[in-house]
């Protein structure tokens, strides 16, 4: 039952990361402080939550594969610890013009 919220936890992350960031520019963009150092910071503390998401959802997926004697099971986990692995690499790259230009 549990199976496919594990292996979809990552790319969850990665969409809540998405619209996360553009939500906040959009807010920030209302008031027209959309390159302020406030935007910038929330952005970037958003992408570094996120990102520590992403790891601990990686740690968990590698864990339980390795103590899970089922193939089929195992197999589950190392998918959400690749998701989460992905995840990780596109919500670094989508959150690092945040980080970047000023």
């Amino acid at each position: 039952m549990l199976a496919w919220p594990l292996m979809l936890s990552g790319l969850i992350v990665w969409g809540a990361h998405f619209a996360g960031v553009y939500g906040i520019a959009s807010i920030f963009a209302l008031f027209g402080a959309s390159e302020s150092l406030a935007s910038r910071i929330t952005q970037g503390g958003f992408t570094l939550l996120c990102l520590a998401a992403d790891v601990a959802l990686l740690l968990l997926a590698l864990r339980l594969a390795r103590r899970t004697p089922d193939e089929v099971t195992r197999w589950r986990h190392w998918i959400a610890a690749m998701g989460a692995v992905l995840s990780f690499f596109g919500v670094f790259w989508q959150g690092l013009p945040a980080l970047l230009l000023g």
